[in-house]
């Protein structure tokens, strides 16, 4: 049997009782890998779902600029499972985190920190990786030159993993260059009749967001099917898989899905180089 995976940016406290808790215990996912977590809030979380959690701060945040001083709550990645842990571990790719800023509305995004958050289990005498991230900001769905650093400590870190199932919110829209090196190293599962992985009926902005910048990424030893994109939960759209093993067929078939969306990278980095 498959391990299902359900990634899912929860805007915080906003929707967890109404939409998010509701929604979890019906899915019965293995692994879940959320962001924009209330530390305060992840022992209900554990207890609600009956899975063991792990949690690593990026920030204090308050989503209320009027109300943030002595206001702001630990906030961060959190992992859960069903599953055993075999291990787990974080690691800092951007920001100082022995500061742990503090966060509220109309501050830049930016000053908070970002980590990978990483768990082990093992599933039918295999041992698969889940990586856990929310990358950092840019205005407008472009393409910072700070994101494109960070790109290089983000991928310093996921090199610890010989192989990985990598999601989360990646704050950059897919067919630009941030997406498109991460789908040049990983398979990218969403399906590509997706426009976006903003829910505009619930986020905050007047804009309506057509960018898929939430992700689903997997070295080509694992299989991820039945991939579904699901509204009505939180700011961003839900993402739930079911995730295998790969069969060696299927390996080489993945390794060439790479290999075209890496050539598209390089194709990519080269206009944006010439047109600079």
């Amino acid at each position: 049997m498959p391990i299902k995976l359900v990634s899912l940016n929860i805007e915080g406290k906003r929707h967890l009782n109404r939409t998010i808790l509701p929604f979890l215990q019906k899915e019965k996912p293995d692994v879940i890998t959320l962001h924009e977590v209330f530390e305060q809030d992840r022992h209900r979380i554990e207890r609600t779902l009956g899975m063991k959690g792990i949690f690593v701060p990026l920030g204090r945040l308050s989503y209320t600029k009027q109300n943030h001083q002595n206001k702001t709550k630990l906030w961060g990645l959190l992992t859960l499972s069903k599953l055993p842990i075999r291990q787990s571990g974080y690691e800092y790719y951007y920001g100082n985190p022995s500061l742990m800023p503090d966060f509220y509305p109309g501050l830049d995004p930016n000053i908070i920190c970002r980590a990978i958050l990483w768990i082990q289990v093992t599933h039918q005498k295999n041992i698969i990786t889940f990586v856990n991230t929310h990358f950092i900001w840019s205005y407008n769905g472009e393409v910072s030159d700070l994101q494109k650093n960070t790109l290089i400590s983000l991928f310093r870190c996921l090199n610890r993993f010989s192989n990985c199932i990598l999601s989360g919110d990646f704050n950059s829209p897919r067919g630009k260059e941030i997406f498109s090196a991460l789908s040049g190293k990983y398979k990218d599962n969403i399906p590509h009749n997706v426009t976006t992985t903003i829910d505009n009926a619930i986020h905050r902005s007047v804009d309506t967001i057509q960018y898929v910048v939430d992700g689903i990424f997997s070295s080509p030893i694992y299989s991820v099917t039945d991939v579904a994109i699901l509204n009505g939960i939180s700011d961003h759209i839900a993402m739930v898989c079911m995730v295998n093993k790969n069969t060696i067929f299927g390996q080489i078939r993945t390794r060439l899905c790479i290999y075209k969306d890496k050539l598209f990278y390089m194709t990519l980095r080269f206009w944006n180089w010439l047109n600079a």
